[in-house]
């Protein structure tokens, strides 16, 4: 029928939030030990934010479709 919800894999949705979890967490490390190095422009740090919750979002979708 067409108004039957999506069927989703929950193993394979929920390995992938564990995955953006994870590496979220590991890429905001770096970042913050970048910057305290003074490596990082102020700059470059605004455009990674917006663009890495962009990847974000491009992947869920990508998983839930």
């Amino acid at each position: 029928m067409p108004n039957d919800p999506p069927n989703y894999d929950d193993r394979s949705v929920r390995q992938f939030i564990v995955a953006t979890v994870l590496w979220g967490c590991v890429g905001m490390l770096v970042a913050v030990a970048v910057a305290l190095a003074g490596w990082m422009n102020p700059l470059l740090a605004a455009v990674a934010m917006p663009v890495s919750s962009a990847v974000a979002v491009w992947g869920v979708r990508r998983v839930a479709a």
